[in-house]
């Protein structure tokens, strides 16, 4: 029952939010943007190649100024599971789906939210405890909610203290 519970909550969290139409991304046309948004004057994407593969295909971060990338991560797209984690975390009456990325000590998680009445969809970075940055999309995020319902299936690995989502 609790499982059913989880996979409702996941198809929830992939099918709202979406916006229509083309978003500025930092994805080539060769890539498949699996999500973007503005942050202030910046925007946050997850750039995947285009068949979308976890086992196969490659996925990289990026965050800057459209046209102008201020961070890269991995510096060459990898496979997701080699560089990433990711999944579905329930939390205050509603779940995270997240992918997340550690590099030089500081942690980047990238996140959609829904529950309560609520819907987000973000950036966290931290250091340790410290968060360093938390922001939330101007609009929601254009997601492929294909992959993000794979992220909710545990297409990426997940480690205990990954409970500590936004």
């Amino acid at each position: 029952m609790r499982g059913l519970g989880i996979a409702t909550l996941g198809a929830v969290l992939v099918s709202s939010s979406v916006v229509a139409g083309p978003s500025k991304s930092h994805c080539s046309s060769g890539e498949a943007t699996v999500f973007t948004c503005t942050v202030g004057g910046k925007t946050v994407s997850l750039c995947a190649s285009a068949d979308r593969s976890f086992s196969f295909g490659t996925l990289q971060y990026r965050f800057g100024r459209i046209g102008w990338v201020e961070l890269s991560y991995p510096e060459r797209p990898v496979a997701p599971h080699e560089a990433f984690t990711g999944g579905l975390a329930l939390q205050g009456g509603g779940g995270y789906s997240y992918v997340r990325f550690i590099r030089n000590g500081i942690r980047y998680t990238v996140y959609r939210f829904i529950g309560s009445g609520h819907e987000e969809d973000g950036l966290v970075v931290k250091r340790g405890e410290k968060e360093l940055l938390a922001v939330t999309c101007s609009n929601f995020a254009h997601v492929d909610n294909d992959w993000w319902r794979r992220i909710d299936n545990d297409a990426l690995p997940a480690f205990p203290d990954e409970l500590d989502v936004p």
